[in-house]
């Protein structure tokens, strides 16, 4: 073939030692010669990435899930055409050449690549049948190869650790694709009956199924009439197996509804049905008068957490002039005493609004208006804080590592989380996704909203990314909510002198001091 344009071959791993090898090999084995391997490893512990070396690949290591994983070696590759396989993959021989003809030939703009389980015990041969008489389905089978352009319009929704090959497809399908169809095959290497899996995919289905909730395509995917019907079909090519395979789905369709049952009921789940974003915009503007100014208490929470921040930095900077990136500014309570201080502040927020009335308040603000989980800044800073926001991020191994290179060798991070085991965040938080279900989405949307963590779950977490943590200091025991419905001083010194002998064991609030490593 002339002129054979280049084909990217990109593959997430994760502790994938025992199926890496094969799956390169057959890659490498192609008919096809012009082929670029990239490799995305989401931190595996076992000998992937060293297996993967030996085949010369370009490896890209990191804290990736699977979705974010085939962004980051989409968007580093270089083909015309991208293929999308996973680790336990093995290439037919002639399968890239099949792909690159059928791009040239049909002018497709995605190929669908059939599949089949490479194991020949009767299980695996019932599940086989299964593939085949799901082709030609528009609802369950979804192209593994695209031509470039399309991943210059949408990429993979990195939230969806489940059913993300057809969420991209469903998302891509809305630019306009013709889908053709090779006969090679990706054989697969894993077991074929998986229930964990479908478990897994279940819980993911919540957050795809809110957002895909007016389409045509996620209603039949999950009608049982439909699969029932597809199933029967089996019946057509033997008994034997067409019964055994619906013993295998009844337990697969069992588990996976189960873990949509449970998905409902999960507030990491929940919490990617609801955009943080648009929550933020609403209150952006009035969030710190509300919870800072209204009464009595809420003033006495501002000047108790202001004082117990600045007596942190000041310990720690010994009076010296810093750089500070702000994650989560909002309405300047911080900027405000940052500048009062003398240092060089630049003020991060998700919010619109809140970058555009920040850049107004503050003459010569530096103002990013971004997201800490993706935003890459030049800038070295010396002290990184975050206050009432981090417990706001989706993905806070990308966070932490983004927070790590914008530091300092000797800079700091100081960042304030809710504490899961206080009585009043541990019952909140249990209830808080029952409510938001029964409530339609009304109430419970901030606990649910809200990562709580544990202190040494948290300290354990920084250490990862490479922090030391060098302090925790437990700030209130009650609720920001009693607090807020206190206006007399008497009540207030009564209500605090129980709360500080109550920190020590169940604090609100922890205020983690850590130091890049």
């Amino acid at each position: 073939m002339k002129d054979e344009p280049l084909v990217s071959v990109v593959i997430p791993t994760y502790n994938s030692e025992r199926t890496i090898g094969v799956c390169l090999k057959s890659i490498r084995e192609q008919s096809y010669p012009n082929i670029e391997i990239l490799v995305v490893d989401g931190g595996s512990t076992d000998r992937t990435v060293s297996i993967a070396k030996k085949y010369g690949v370009n490896i890209i290591e990191g804290c990736f899930n699977k979705p974010s994983a085939r962004n980051v070696g989409i968007l580093k590759s270089k083909g015309e055409y991208v293929v999308l396989a996973d680790a336990d993959y093995i290439f037919e021989q002639l399968l890239v050449e099949e792909i690159v003809k059928c791009f040239l030939k049909e002018g497709c703009d995605a190929i669908i690549i059939p599949e089949e389980y490479l194991s020949k015990d009767f299980i695996t041969r019932c599940k086989n049948l299964e593939k085949k008489i799901y082709e030609g389905s528009s609802v369950i089978e979804a192209p593994r190869a695209y031509r470039r352009w399309i991943f210059d319009k949408v990429l993979f929704d990195e939230k969806n650790e489940g059913p993300d090959e057809y969420d991209f497809y469903l998302n891509a399908a809305k630019f306009g694709l013709k889908v053709c169809r090779v006969k090679s095959k990706f054989f697969l290497t894993e077991p074929a009956f998986r229930p964990l899996k479908k478990f897994r995919h279940g819980k993911f289905f919540v957050y795809y199924k809110s957002k895909h909730k007016n389409e045509v395509f996620t209603r039949k995917q999950l009608s049982f009439n439909y699969r029932l019907k597809l199933l029967f079909s089996a019946f057509k090519y033997s008994k034997t197996k067409g019964l055994m395979l619906l013993l295998l789905k009844s337990v697969e369709f069992m588990a996976f509804y189960l873990g949509m049952l449970l998905g409902l009921l999960d507030p990491k789940i929940q919490r990617l049905t609801i955009d943080v974003k648009a929550e933020f915009e609403k209150d952006a503007l009035f969030y710190e008068k509300k919870m800072y100014h209204s009464t009595l208490g809420n003033r006495f929470i501002d000047l108790v957490e202001r004082e117990s921040v600045l007596d942190a930095i000041k310990n720690i900077f010994d009076g010296r002039k810093i750089k500070i990136l702000e994650v989560g500014s909002g309405g300047g309570r911080w900027i405000k005493e940052f500048i009062k201080a003398g240092f060089m502040v630049t003020a991060l927020d998700i919010s619109e609004v809140a970058c555009k009335s920040l850049t107004e308040r503050f003459k010569g603000l530096h103002v990013i208006c971004g997201n800490i989980e993706r935003t890459k800044l030049p800038s070295k800073y010396d002290l990184v804080f975050a206050f009432r926001s981090f417990k706001y991020v989706i993905n806070r191994k990308q966070a932490l590592r983004n927070i790590a290179s914008m530091l300092e060798d000797d800079g700091y991070f100081i960042v304030e989380m809710p504490n899961k085991f206080n009585p009043f965040y541990l019952v909140g938080s249990l209830t808080a996704p029952l409510i938001y279900l029964l409530s339609g989405g009304k109430m419970g949307r901030y606990l649910i909203l809200a990562n709580m963590v544990s202190e040494r779950a948290f300290k354990r977490e920084l250490t990862m990314h490479g922090f030391d943590v060098i302090k925790v200091e437990k700030i209130f025991t009650f609720p920001h909510f009693l607090y807020s419905k206190i206006n007399h001083e008497p009540m207030l010194r009564a209500i605090y002198t129980v709360d500080k002998f109550l920190r020590k064991l169940f604090p609100r609030s922890l205020l983690f001091i850590a130091r890049k490593g």
